[in-house]
């Protein structure tokens, strides 16, 4: 069962300009994570396999794609809480902000659909 809460999320461009909004957390349980890192860190191993068919390049990409694999699967298995949905104003054009995705809670960055902007965001702290 997902366990869901909100909390403020801060936008920031790159002038410095900044709104807040508010920002979906989900809190991951067991399963939830091991399926989350095995997608995320089955991606770069499929990437290693392919790139044994590669001549000379496959001497450094394989090894490189197995060992982002592994990274990608520990950082993953250690998000207990993701972002899935952010609702705010953008401080470049000042229109609405609806995103849906999985962003991380330690900080994102993401542009502005409506002015393409980019735009770090920030979250209070969950617990």
């Amino acid at each position: 069962m997902n366990h869901t809460s909100s909390t403020r999320a801060l936008f920031t461009d790159i002038s410095g300009a900044s709104t807040t909004g508010i920002a979906t957390i989900m809190s991951l349980e067991g399963n939830q994570k091991l399926l989350r890192a095995f997608k995320r860190s089955g991606l770069f191993f499929g990437l290693a396999v392919v790139s044994v068919l590669i001549p000379m390049l496959h001497f450094v990409l394989v090894p490189a794609f197995l060992i982002i694999s592994i990274v990608m699967f520990v950082k993953t298995m250690s998000e207990a809480k993701i972002a899935t949905a952010l609702e705010g104003e953008c401080p470049s054009c000042h229109k609405k902000i609806d995103l849906v995705g999985t962003f991380k809670l330690s900080g994102s960055k993401e542009s502005c659909p409506q002015c393409r902007q980019l735009l770090r965001i920030s979250f209070d702290e969950v617990n």
